[in-house]
């Protein structure tokens, strides 16, 4: 199981930590790799927010070229916030990332981690292995 943490957190942070930080970090979840304590220990790789708004500019900021603006014509994404992820997805589909996102019940935000693309299905099969509940965009 240690080997899984470790591998699931170098590929939630796009590979920014090598696999000894990883370990490290995974330390501190060993008895208890939830979606929760992934969040606390990659604070830093989460984007959350409680509006589309928000989230877009987080993820607007995690590119280092330009990124299109908030779609503010669009009626569908103004009345229902998946018509924007749906958007976003499609938006970072090219650039080859996906988004994956961490179900909290305790509040209304939007917790997402932005990961490559390729990766997604690893990340998913880790998840289920450890139980941490991530859901796929």
């Amino acid at each position: 199981m240690n080997r899984e943490i470790e591998d699931l957190i170098v590929l939630l942070t796009c590979g920014d930590l090598s696999q000894p930080e990883a370990a490290e970090r995974a330390a501190h979840v060993r008895h208890a790799p939830g979606a929760s304590a992934i969040c606390t220990l990659l604070n830093e790789y989460l984007v959350e927010g409680y509006t589309p708004q928000e989230i877009h500019g987080l993820v607007s900021d995690a590119f280092d070229e330009p990124f299109p603006p908030f779609p503010h014509h669009d009626k569908a994404i103004q009345k229902d916030a998946s018509a924007y992820f749906k958007w976003l997805d499609g938006t970072l589909a090219p650039r080859g990332y996906a988004m994956v996102f961490v179900p909290f019940d305790t509040d209304d935000k939007v917790r997402l981690f932005l990961v490559k693309r390729q990766d997604a299905p690893r990340i998913m099969a880790l998840a289920g292995q450890l139980g941490a509940k991530l859901l796929l965009h």
